[in-house]
């Protein structure tokens, strides 16, 4: 289908930390090309998972539908930047982890304070989801 050598999908990160590895773990200096989860998806759909395979790094794209991203997971972005297997990443990872606690240490107040709006938030959401449930409950729409 083409020419070019393999996309391979940028590594998803915490948002604080720029990335620099693809999902098959290739540093993104040694690649010639690599896209998003979003643009691999893209690709899958117009093409088809057999011929999209010409397109894509395989393991990139099998690597990248077992982890969730950020907005569905942070906490599963953090566990995996945890387990990775490089010292040094481990290392970079307590770094952010501390310099993340000082700065709520330094800020308490507003940390809390944005905990809380998100707990609002949340519970608005409930509350929406309980009274459409009663409404269909008693028939309404």
């Amino acid at each position: 289908m083409s020419n070019e050598p393999l996309a391979h999908l940028v590594r998803r990160s915490p948002p604080w930390r720029e990335p620099t590895k693809t999902e098959c773990g290739r540093d993104l200096t040694d690649i010639a090309r690599h896209i998003t989860r979003d643009e691999a998806k893209a690709l899958i759909r117009k093409h088809g998972q057999q011929r999209a395979a010409f397109l894509l790094c395989m393991v990139c794209v099998q690597t990248s539908d077992r982890y969730r991203d950020w907005a569905a997971s942070p906490t599963d972005v953090i566990a995996r930047e945890g387990t990775t297997r490089w010292k040094q990443q481990h290392s970079q990872m307590d770094r952010e982890l501390f310099a993340i606690a000082a700065l709520i240490e330094a800020h308490r107040g507003e940390f809390d304070g944005y905990l809380a709006d998100l707990d609002e938030t949340v519970s608005l959401a409930d509350r929406r989801r309980a009274q459409r449930s009663t409404k269909r409950v008693r028939g309404g729409s």
